[in-house]
């Protein structure tokens, strides 16, 4: 476009652009003037006012600025100036440029506007109610202050008081937007979201680029649940301010909604100071971190909400969990305090409870909060037969069942797994689950059949037979356990806990060869686990390999240093290979570490001077 094309745009031409909504070209035309150097005052003026409608204040306050350079007069553009601060939340700033605007005259009733807006973003809000009192004697017909006090009471949600003063501006002026778009935030705030979509619609009739219409609009679809209308929507919102902190806050909601939560999450951190400034922003940032696992950010943001609206429970909950998860159970307990009182019944909050006292290792408590917790579920409403329902106690019944274990009482939490058979949800998890318990708890025959369940249920065949081969081995039924083990390593090769019991079977079968071969494998496959070494360098002094003996030992001794058993082999090892100074030193450190065991340590003492005397003869020898 030439200079002469570009020169044609005056600031009628420009503002008659503006009216038609053709801000974009505005804009366009600006700039390429001021690149060749021929915009003028008019021309940032016009810019600045486009920019403020779509609330830009960091662009708004750089236009002014030119046009101030360019001759604009500063207790002119004050307004404006103030007006742009004021979308940057510069509230210092924007009370120094209203202090060169007269509260009186031509330009008194902006002023008088500005600084009640200005008093209510401060919080003060009777200052603002004062300024709008005296713009209304100046102007008394001008719907502008029953918009400014609308707005000032919905803030408050004094919702009667707000659609009052909303309807009385469109009783004045029923040719713009914003009084049907405060009606349809009140009907919205109100949980009339049909309604409010049918404002919101109406008020975008009059002003199609009306940004905030746009943006309830775009929440009211999100309040029931059509993501695709919302979506729709937020696309004109972006087309129009894209870098407004609301409407980014509006994409990062829909993409969390579909599942893009680290998008979501990195769109949030561009809203900045929104974050803490907007409660709906704090609250979406910290779901939006939970759910990615983000605990820590999570939990920073969610308190923040919490604090200002304690009655939300979804956020109470997700804060609890996520304190659990950072290492704060204390803490996730006085959050959940509210939700358990004696007077309260909610199953969530026992379950959480719950998980909050497993993490302090307070079994009985968690036990406890479990218990309510499938109480509360099976009092609930839902049918007995609801699928979901008997999915959730039954998460809720292992769950106390491993509190219960956890706390010491196995043979209850036996019972209460085991119950689940009758729910029609004992999975193979459970069944491993409960035949671990039996085995600690000594209930070898019963782990054995918990162990054929498993057979029966398939898909968990190795895992089976090594529970049977574990309990075999605790029987005393060596040959069984390595029939047993052997299949579950038949069927899964690298089955390290199977070779480990298979190994230890056979070394109390006195069939060391076979021993050794399964805990070579081991070793090769674990790193650094000192009791491998131990078993791997005690089978080779069975097998009289004094040499590997003192190679496994030794790794054994360094992962193991304060293992008096160890130190003890690998004493003899030493010994048989003649390093007897070496012996003796190892034997003498198994002595100090066996302090607990007076026999083991006169046998230690015995062995020293064994030791002692073989070195003697050797050096006589030599």
């Amino acid at each position: 476009m030439s200079s002469n094309e570009l020169a044609a745009y005056d600031k009628a031409a420009l503002e008659k652009l503006v009216e038609e909504g053709e801000t974009d070209r505005v804009i366009q035309v600006i700039r390429a003037k001021e690149q060749l150097n021929i915009a003028s005052t008019d021309d940032f003026l016009v810019l600045a006012d486009v920019y403020l409608t779509q609330f830009n204040g960091v662009a708004a306050q750089v236009a002014i600025e030119k046009a101030r350079n360019s001759g604009a007069i500063r207790s002119q553009t004050a307004l404006s100036m103030g007006s742009a601060y004021m979308l940057q939340r510069r509230l210092e700033d924007a009370k120094a440029e209203l202090r060169n605007v007269m509260l009186s005259g031509s330009g008194g009733f902006e002023a008088l506007m500005l600084q009640a807006d200005l008093a209510v973003q401060e919080g003060n809000l009777e200052l603002g109610r004062k300024y709008y009192a005296a713009a209304a004697e100046m102007e008394p017909q001008n719907h502008r202050v029953d918009l400014g006090i609308a707005l000032l009471e919905l803030g408050e949600r004094n919702l009667d008081a707000a659609d009052a003063a909303a309807r009385s501006a469109l009783g004045k002026d029923n040719s713009t937007a914003m009084p049907e778009y405060i009606m349809g935030s009140v009907a919205r705030a109100r949980g009339e979201s049909e309604r409010a979509i049918e404002l919101f619609n109406s008020a975008l009739e009059i002003q199609p680029t009306y940004i905030h219409a746009i943006l309830e609009l775009t929440a009211a679809y999100l309040d029931v649940a059509n993501l695709e209308k919302a979506e729709e929507t937020l696309d004109r919102a972006i087309a129009i301010a894209p870098n407004y902190t609301i409407t980014q806050f509006y994409a990062a909601f829909i993409l969390a909604e579909k599942g893009n939560l680290q998008e979501a999450h990195e769109t949030l951190l561009r809203t900045g100071d929104l974050l803490v400034a907007y409660p709906a922003a704090t609250r979406l940032y910290g779901m939006v971190s939970f759910r990615a696992g983000k605990y820590s950010i999570a939990s920073k943001y969610l308190q923040i909400f919490l604090d200002a609206h304690p009655e939300d429970r979804e956020v109470r909950l997700s804060l609890a969990e996520s304190l659990v998860r950072t290492g704060f159970p204390g803490p996730s307990l006085e959050v959940l305090a509210p939700l358990t009182a004696a007077d309260t019944a909610d199953a969530d909050a026992q379950a959480a409870a719950g998980a909050a006292n497993v993490a302090l290792g307070r079994g009985r408590e968690a036990a406890e909060n479990y218990r309510k917790a499938v109480e509360i579920a099976s009092q609930s409403g839902a049918s007995e037969n609801d699928e979901t329902n008997q999915q959730i106690k039954g998460s809720l019944i292992a769950a106390q069942a491993i509190a219960e274990y956890r706390a010491g009482n196995t043979p209850k939490a036996i019972e209460l797994m085991s119950g689940l058979e009758d729910l029609g949800l004992l999975s193979s998890e459970h069944l491993t689950s409960i035949a671990n318990m039996q085995l600690e708890n000594a209930g070898y025959v019963d782990a054995l059949a918990t162990a054929n369940k498993l057979l029966e249920k398939g898909g968990s065949d190795a895992l089976a037979h090594n529970i049977k081969g574990a309990a075999y081995y605790r029987m005393n039924q060596m040959e069984d356990a390595v029939t047993s083990l052997s299949k579950a390593i038949a069927l899964k090769a690298d089955y390290q806990s199977a070779l480990k019991n298979r190994a230890y079977a056979y070394s109390a079968l006195g069939n060391y060869k076979a021993a050794k071969a399964d805990l070579k494998e081991l070793v090769s496959k674990v790193a650094n686990d000192g009791q491998l070494y131990a078993k791997l360098g005690h089978t080779h002094l069975m097998l009289s390999e004094f040499s590997e003996a003192r190679i496994a030992l030794r790794q054994a001794r360094q992962l193991l240093p304060n293992s008096a058993v160890v130190a003890a082999n690998y004493g003899y090892a030493l010994a048989q290979l003649g390093s007897y100074n070496e012996a003796i030193t190892a034997t003498e450190a198994a002595l100090n570490l066996a302090s607990f065991d007076k026999a083991f340590q006169d046998e230690m003492r015995n062995t020293i001077i064994e030791y002692k005397a073989a070195q003697e003869q050797k050096d006589k020898q030599q």
